[in-house]
């Protein structure tokens, strides 16, 4: 009997040290990929080093530092930042648990920035599992008042982040109560922020899913008395493959109101939609966008790769809907817009526009002479040049054709390339 405990005790202290390796060689494993995958990644003048501050068997203690050099990508000095992240694990049998802390250094112009967040309280960790390759990091931040003339204030902060060893897929949930910001020039709040993100990585750091952030509201005012606010607001990117090798990417805007009042002048648009998709993106184009996007859309190569890239999958946008009402007063619009294969030559010779067949049809409540006084010569004016047309309602309306690289309007031909 007592042999059986014996050997049941070792066997279970041998799994669980074989356990506790097995975590650990799988933590090292992955800081050193994830260290290279971001190397690869980060803006130019950006560094990354670590330093092991403990080693030992159940616990490990790693010190990061991000330093960014602007002067190394011609910006000024001026914006030159440390960030330093303390990473203190404890490791278990086949899982790990670890707390971070940051600091983070700055110029001085940046200093003051810092200042306003000495006296934040937050908890920041992640845990993870060699077994199942899953990481579930989170930051949770605690109601926050600057003491600065110009009076921060955040509320509660809650972000998780759920990704595999190899982030080809993530999960992001970010909630903020309230953030605002006080002075005698300016007043800002954003309310009830609440992101979340569904996304796949097909292939190295071209990720398709779906992006959400939605507000309750927003208003900014100044000192003269003017005031935009915005109420109950959503802005998704849904990115998904619709044939094989072919992606499309669908944007929608929705917002209940906007509101602009400044001395003298007062708009609001209700019930806001805009939703629009683009069509007949390759894999390829999808990482040639973000490479453009990161040269700040500069480098002429990837320019003449993006456009041959995106020529050859014959891409178009869908206006699925753009409508409001803008003082009560209707406006909406649909529309189509497609194109033949076409190279970088066709678009340095101006030719791409003959191989673009698209059409839009769009509406302006007739309402908007009294509604929107301050547009009545622009509507007048359009009538006149047969750019618009009043129908038996008395409302505004125009269609447009782009067809064999002419432009018609209400059947008029203006344009020809």
């Amino acid at each position: 009997m007592k042999t059986g405990i014996v050997l049941g005790a070792s066997v279970v202290i041998g799994v669980s040290l074989a356990g506790i390796s097995m975590t650990k060689s799988g933590y090292e494993t992955f800081i050193n990929e994830q260290s290279q995958r971001l190397l690869a990644d980060v803006a130019p003048g950006t560094t990354i080093s670590r330093t092991i501050l403990n080693d030992g068997f159940f616990t490990v203690e790693d010190e990061f530092v991000f330093a960014f050099d602007p002067t190394e990508t011609g910006l000024s000095s001026d914006a030159k930042m440390q960030l330093t992240v303390q990473n203190s694990c404890t490791i278990f049998p086949f899982y790990l648990s670890c707390n971070d802390t940051f600091s983070y250094k700055a110029s001085a112009e940046l200093e003051a920035l810092k200042q306003q967040f000495l006296d934040y309280n937050y908890e920041a960790g992640w845990n993870a599992s060699p077994l199942t390759q899953n990481i579930t990091g989170w930051l949770k931040g605690e109601s926050y008042t600057s003491s600065s003339e110009s009076a921060l204030t955040l509320g509660k902060l809650n972000l998780t982040l759920d990704t595999d060893f190899a982030f080809s897929a993530v999960g992001v949930d970010f909630t903020l109560d309230t953030v605002s910001m006080n002075a005698d020039s300016a007043n800002l709040r954003l309310s009830d922020v609440v992101m979340t993100a569904d996304l796949t990585d097909i292939q190295q750091n071209s990720w398709i899913g779906t992006n959400t952030l939605t507000f309750e509201g927003f208003t900014a005012n100044s000192g003269d008395g003017s005031e935009i606010s915005l109420e109950d607001v959503l802005v998704s990117s849904i990115t998904t493959e619709y044939e094989e090798g072919k992606y499309d990417l669908n944007y929608i805007v929705r917002a209940q109101s906007l509101s602009v009042n400044q001395p003298g002048l007062a708009s609001q648009a209700d019930d806001i939609n805009f939703d629009i998709r683009m069509y007949g993106i390759s894999a390829e184009a999808l990482d040639l966008i973000q490479e453009f996007e990161q040269a700040n859309l500069t480098d002429a190569a990837i320019q003449k790769q993006l456009i041959d890239q995106l020529g050859k999958s014959e891409p178009g946008l869908t206006l699925n809907t753009l409508s409001l009402t803008l003082n009560e007063a209707p406006i909406n619009a649909t529309g189509e817009l497609s194109f033949e294969p076409f190279t970088f030559q066709d678009y340095e010779n101006m030719a791409v526009a003959g191989k673009a067949h698209g059409k839009v049809h769009a509406m302006f409540s007739g309402d908007l002479e009294t509604a929107a006084p301050a547009l009545l010569p622009v509507l007048q004016q359009s009538v006149q040049t047969g750019m618009l047309t009043q129908d038996e309602n008395g409302d505004f309306v125009t269609d447009i054709l782009l067809e064999g690289g002419a432009i018609t309007v209400n059947g008029t031909v203006i344009g020809q390339f």
